[in-house]
């Protein structure tokens, strides 16, 4: 019985196991459903439903891989977000978005207008509101003050914050942008009906593409009103316009119901901000297979608020977004998938949709190419084992592993990188003389980075328009101003604002070609001629017809700028394919690493080329503006782009050290342009620095040659988009120091050091430069640069450092004052570069009242400018450097120089007016107390310089010869006239010898004097004696000067030619007059070094008389020569 009892209830356990265990293992599944599928089905069914709606009406793409909703803690989770369009694709990895709806003191959006009573825009009574609402501000702006400048709503939470991590956004088209071309070649009718036919066309929208994507992508938000075919049009007649002020009573009572409609969807939607939005770890991509680089950004975290505040009078509200970025870096880096530049692919398009018989009649001329070129490919893989053998026969550089596609084009076409571009036939070039072998397609100065900051805040905002008012609310609206805008008045506004928590930026010539790649992509030049847009009629939606872009520094930042430097080619001669050599065995290494990665120990390294920059620095509160028309007025497109720069300074890698100080510059552009896309454009560039102080070096202007020619080494324009510009640009300069470095040898060790250097020092109260550059033909063989400078209140200083004994014991630093300058002159250049070419310059100088005190040192001084600067040693050295030189076996050729340096030849025509000159010569070492003064009414001078001979004429005025004195408090006395030349005329002749150094072998020079004619007193003789020896004494200068470390070999030979007319001077000692005089005197001198002698020299003093009298006779005498001339 316990058997037959029992069993029955095993049976119902076992009975009962297996329904437990289905349970069980059906709980287990929903379980495992609900916590691990439950989000992924209901995000997918989401996105089913989302995606209906997006692929219907925008071909777009949403899927979203899981979505989790909290009622109890207001988020709603998801993950996976991928949104993918016709112009984009973004990816948000994962994130929530969070209600807090338990919070009671949230931040609100404060609209003082929008929240008052709903009237139509423009009206009278919203003119009304705008006054009261001016009056509310002030006193939001007393309550600010109370708190410190901080409003207690700026402490409170957002309602809805949205959070999110990883996101990733490509950006590889821009359709608007190529659907307005394409509108340009639609007909009228054809216009209208796209015009009017849009799906959802803002309100003030234009017909651009760069404006619908702008408000297309804000309207969620902006909530703008739809407008219809019955609004007024911009086109609309006059006529139209004219009949519009009969029906205005009946088209405002239509206008108020759509407003009404207006402001209840406006209200509704603004209680939802502001919004937060916070973002961890985003990147953003642009480019496609079109563009050798990819924009790419990247940020470790963004914080970010979408909000609204008041906008103008007229207009609705404003919509903000502000970002707060952490550690943005924005890169230019090579793109993997190029194929070929858009040009290229459009044509290998067209090729493709050829008729059939047309593509046959290719087909076999491409049978033969591709043959050939297989066999050249195995031919590259056979020399690839042996990298660039026999390198002289191959025309291309080309990586025989580059995939290619079936409609591959030439090289030449096709957007090759760099490095594989067409090189010529180099077996023909004579590769001793060809001093840029293979660097002019290297691009050793790219630098990938274009900024790295610490932190960045962007601010993008525009107004939601009103409608353009009556004439009875803008009759009696006090705020309305006379404008010449297509509103009538201040458009709403629309901006750009960055704030730059310091770092570095890097932007050179390189990534001014690949930028200019990216803007022919997603901003493409649509090469047609705009209309001036027509004013606004009364009841029309308002346009934002002005973008603004303002950048603030708020921490000192660096401006980098990279730059290939032409002019050392030749010292890297024979080097470019190492550069090669290392990019080729880099992508081998990449394609071998997976295959060994521990056994590759060795390194590739070869000696990599440094480039040369430029780098300036700025301090905070610097900022810069820039204005941009979105809508063409009759006169054109104005842009106008503003920069002020505090505390800036320049260094370089010439010497690592400062180029140049700034306290303050302002630079002005005025980039506009015309409504004809290929007619003249005239840009004005206008750069205003104060308290300048500038160390130049002739270094320095070989890096500034180097980086123009490197930013102007781009592809040429088509001949079809070729516009036609003339840029002109004005420089000022308040207060400014020019340091010119004399030290011998031109040693330099501490460039900007004034305890250890020596300086000639130019500084002006003001200087002003005009530089015209025309660019008005296409490709033109030769071009010209008109420039104008004005100098007022300059002068010169010679600045000495501590060990120098002008330091100790010269007593006045300044040593030559001028009133004003003017120079006026033209520099004429030919594009291409022969020994055949001439490039001339030509300059007209005038100054007025100069004033020099002529020091021995001095004139030395003056000729260590010209070998510092225009001579054999323009090539800065330190000192360890020198005495490498000094101590080498055998002497070096000339510092830094090319020996076989290719270029045109110069002529200078030089033209030279100096009035009332006025040369002093201190009768002291060291002090010009007292001194000899020479005056004349005017210095004329002719000069024509070539390299292979100069000509000089000079002209002197009458020339009078005084003493001057100055006393210790600085009052000046000047003594009669002791001495009068009766005019001086010089005529010189150089001729030089072959080029780079091009000696001078042979001198002739004229002297014509007039009558010499004085009454001397002996302290006049004493003075002019003194002072001759101290020039002949202090311009050797043998306490200073640093011998030359080899003699100075003279070739030339001297032919010199003087004449006086007459000599007729008198010594006043007492009552006794000492008198000389002769008839014309003539010397003639040569070095020509011959059998009998090596120098020469003929003297002829005729009818010498000496006579000694009284001063009643000499008196007497005078007096009757002076009634017989």
């Amino acid at each position: 019985m316990l058997d037959a009892s029992v069993s029955p209830g095993l049976a119902d356990f076992s009975l009962v196991s297996r329904f437990f265990l289905v349970e069980l293992i059906v709980c287990g599944i929903l379980s495992l459903f609900f916590f691990f599928y439950f989000n992924r089905l209901f995000a997918t069914l989401v996105s089913y439903g989302v995606r209906a709606y997006t692929w219907h009406y925008y071909r777009a793409y949403v899927d979203i891989q899981a979505l989790q909703i909290s009622l109890l803690g207001g988020r709603i989770f998801f993950k996976g977000i991928r949104y993918h369009g016709v112009n984009e694709t973004i990816l948000v990895h994962g994130g929530y978005v969070t209600w807090n709806y338990w919070k009671r003191a949230v931040k609100r959006v404060d609209l003082a207008r929008a929240s008052g009573s709903k009237c139509r825009p423009g009206s009278s009574q919203r003119n009304s509101d705008a006054v009261s609402g001016s009056d509310h501000d002030s006193e939001h702006a007393a309550n600010r003050g109370e708190t410190g400048g901080v409003a207690e709503a700026d402490r409170l939470p957002c309602r809805i914050v949205i959070t999110v991590y990883g996101l990733e956004w490509f950006i590889y088209n821009r359709t608007p942008a190529y659907d307005d071309i394409l509108s340009g070649f639609a007909s009228a009718g054809d216009q209208d009906s796209v015009t009017h036919g849009s799906r959802s066309p803002s309100p003030g929208a234009k017909s651009t593409g760069y404006a619908s994507s702008r408000q297309g992508s804000g309207k969620g938000l902006s909530a703008r009103p739809t407008r219809t075919s019955s609004d007024p049009s911009i086109r609309e007649s006059s006529s139209a316009r004219n009949s519009h002020a009969e029906s205005t009573v009946s088209s405002d009572q239509h206008v108020d119901a759509v407003d009404s409609d207006t402001e209840d969807s406006i209200s509704k939607l603004l209680q939802l901000l502001p919004v937060k939005v916070e973002c961890t770890k985003g990147a953003i991509v642009a480019g496609n297979e079109n563009t050798r680089s990819v924009l790419t950004v990247t940020f470790e975290k963004a914080t970010g608020l979408i909000d609204a505040s008041d906008a103008g009078p007229l207009d609705l509200y404003r919509q903000i977004f502000t970002f707060e970025f952490t550690h943005p870096i924005i890169q230019l880096r090579p793109n993997p998938d190029f194929k070929y530049l858009q040009l290229e692919a459009a044509a290998a398009h067209t090729l493709s949709s050829m008729p059939v018989d047309e593509k046959r009649k290719g087909h076999k001329r491409a049978t033969l190419f591709n043959y050939q070129r297989k066999k050249r490919e195995i031919w590259h893989s056979i020399r690839d084992l042996i990298p660039y053998f026999q390198k002289s026969v191959e025309s291309f550089h080309v990586d025989s592993h580059h995939e290619r596609g079936p409609n591959t084009i030439s090289a030449s076409r096709t957007g090759l990188s760099p490095e594989t571009r067409w090189l010529g036939l180099t077996r023909y070039l004579d590769e001793n003389t060809d001093e840029h072998e293979g660097w002019n397609s290297v691009e050793y100065a790219r630098f990938s980075t274009l900024v790295d900051c610490p932190a960045l805040t962007l601010t993008y905002y525009w107004d939601i328009p009103g409608r353009v008012p009556s004439e009875q609310a803008e009759l009696s609206s006090s705020i309305r101003k006379v404008s010449q805008d297509i509103n009538g008045s201040n458009p709403p506004e629309w901006g750009l604002d960055l704030k730059i928590d310091g770092g570095t930026i890097n932007y050179g010539p390189w990534a001014d070609r690949e930028r200019v790649g990216l803007q022919n992509v997603f901003f493409p030049n649509p090469y047609r001629s705009a209309q001036p847009a027509e004013p606004l009629t009364p009841g029309a939606w308002r346009r934002s017809t002005v973008f603004r872009v303002r950048v603030e520094i708020n921490q000192d930042t660096t401006l980098r700028i990279p730059t290939r430097e032409e002019s050392k080619d030749w010292q890297w001669k024979g080097r470019a394919d190492a550069i090669r050599g290392v990019s080729k065995l880099k992508k081998q290494k990449q394609k071998r690493q997976w295959r060994n990665k521990e056994g590759e120990k060795g390194t590739v390294g070869p000696e990599i080329r440094p480039f040369g920059w430029l780098s300036l620095r700025v301090s905070r509160d610097s900022t810069i503006t820039y204005n941009m028309d979105m809508v063409p007025s009759k006169t054109g497109y104005h842009n106008y782009l503003t920069l002020d720069l505090r505390e800036s300074r320049m260094s370089s890698s010439v010497n690592h050290g400062l180029l140049w100080q700034c306290p303050r510059q302002i630079i002005s552009c005025d980039l506009s342009n015309s409504l004809t896309w290929n007619s003249l454009h005239q840009w004005e560039f206008k750069v205003e620095s104060r308290d300048m102080e500038l160390f130049l070096l002739r270094d320095h202007i070989f890096l500034i040659t180097d980086l123009v020619s490197d930013w102007t080494s781009g592809s040429a324009p088509d001949y079809y988009t070729f516009v036609p510009f003339i840029y002109n640009i004005k420089l000022l300069f308040t207060n400014f120091q020019l340091f010119m470095n004399v030290n011998d040898s031109n040693i330099i060790n501490n460039p900007s050091d004034l305890d250890d250097n020596t300086f000639v020092v130019v500084k002006g109260k003001q200087l002003t430069s005009h530089v015209g550059i025309p660019a008005t033909k296409y490709k033109p063989e030769e071009n010209t640069v008109t420039f104008e400078l004005k100098l007022e209140d300059g002068g010169l200083d010679l600045l000495t450092p501590l060990w120098h004994t002008l330091h100790t014991f010269l007593r006045d630093k300044s040593v030559a004052t001028l009133n004003d300058l003017i120079i006026n002159g033209s520099y004429t250049y030919n594009s291409a570069t022969s020994s055949a070419l001439t490039d001339t310059l030509v300059m007209d100088i005038s100054g007025g009242s100069p004033r020099l005190y002529l020091y021995g040192f001095l004139i030395r001084y003056f000729m260590r400018v010209r070998e510092n600067y225009f001579g054999e040693e323009i090539h800065f050295r330190t000192l360890e450097e020198f005495q490498e030189a000094a101590n080498a076996q055998e002497p070096s050729g000339a510092h830094g120089l090319n020996p076989n340096r290719k270029s045109n030849d110069l002529d200078v025509i030089l033209r030279v007016n100096v009035d009332s000159p006025c040369v002093l010569l201190p009768t002291n070492i060291y002090d010009h107390s007292k001194s000899l003064r020479l005056t004349a009414a005017s210095i004329e001078l002719d000069m024509r310089f070539t390299n292979y001979y100069m000509d000089l004429q000079a002209a002197l005025s009458p020339v009078e010869v005084s003493l001057e004195s100055l006393d210790s408090n600085g009052a000046v006395s000047v003594s009669n006239t002791q001495l009068f030349i009766d005019g001086v005329s010089i005529y010189g002749h150089r001729l030089f010898g072959l080029p780079p150094t091009e000696p001078t072998y042979v001198c002739n020079w004229d002297f014509e004097v007039g009558k010499v004619v004085g009454e001397c007193s002996p302290d006049f003789l004493r003075s002019l004696l003194a002072a001759l020896r101290d020039i002949d004494f202090t311009f050797d200068d043998h306490e200073n000067a640093l011998p030359p470390l080899h003699p100075v070999a003279l070739h030339d030979v001297t032919f010199l030619r003087a004449r006086v007319a007459s000599v007729h001077m008198s010594v006043l000692v007492d009552r006794t007059a000492l008198i000389l005089g002769c008839d014309a005197i003539t010397v003639q001198f040569n070095d020509w070094a011959r059998w009998r002698f090596s120098k020469r020299l003929s003297l002829t003093v005729p009818n010498i008389t000496v006579a000694a009298v009284d001063q009643d006779s000499s008196d007497t005498v005078a007096t009757a020569r002076s009634r017989a001339s």
